[in-house]
């Protein structure tokens, strides 16, 4: 619990230099000529990004595995096909190396049960391995998608869009399932 309260206390922290970066220039502090933002300003935007990506990683991995608690049917369907696809060459029916996976008659994408073969066969099938795709995937779209939006805006829309995206909670669930 101190741990946590510690997180708490980090991200309060970040919040507060965020808004210190939202403030105006004309807001800082004046030293002589030249403002205490304008010292600072050079490596706040690195900062910020660094410490929104931290806490949407402590998030995304704070209790993984247990929260949510088990697997579903489409995780285990997932996980056995890529545990068969590692070991043995074919999918739980027999397919061999297939494009789409039966799963339980209605199919499935295979893109994810290959991506989750190196996890299987460096943890074993457990409900870790076959979750930690989405995890490892989840923290790599926070990156891409901060990436993807300075390119095509500017830097402070950028880092809101980083922070909006971090602590979404559709995003925290979808990188804690193992679904494709």
């Amino acid at each position: 619990m101190k741990l946590f309260n510690l997180f708490i206390i980090f991200i309060m922290f970040t919040f507060l230099v965020f808004i210190l970066y939202l403030k105006k220039e004309n807001d800082t502090i004046m030293h002589g000529s030249v403002s205490l933002f304008k010292k600072i300003n050079p490596y706040l935007d690195p900062l910020l990004v660094f410490l929104i990506l931290i806490i949407g990683v402590v998030i995304r991995a704070y209790l993984f595995g247990t929260i949510p608690n088990g697997i579903n049917t489409d995780e285990a369907a997932s996980g056995y096909d890529a545990y068969a696809l590692y070991n043995y060459g074919i999918d739980m029916n027999g397919y061999k190396y297939p494009l789409v996976l039966v799963g339980f008659g209605t199919g499935h994408q295979a893109l994810y049960t290959y991506f989750s073969i190196p996890f299987i066969s460096i943890f074993g099938l457990n409900q870790l391995s076959i979750k930690m795709t989405n995890l490892v995937f989840g923290i790599l779209s926070l990156i891409i998608f901060y990436l993807t939006v300075r390119r095509t805006d500017n830097n402070k829309v950028a880092m809101i869009a980083l922070l909006l995206i971090a602590t979404n909670p559709w995003h925290i669930i979808i990188s804690r399932w193992g679904l494709d």
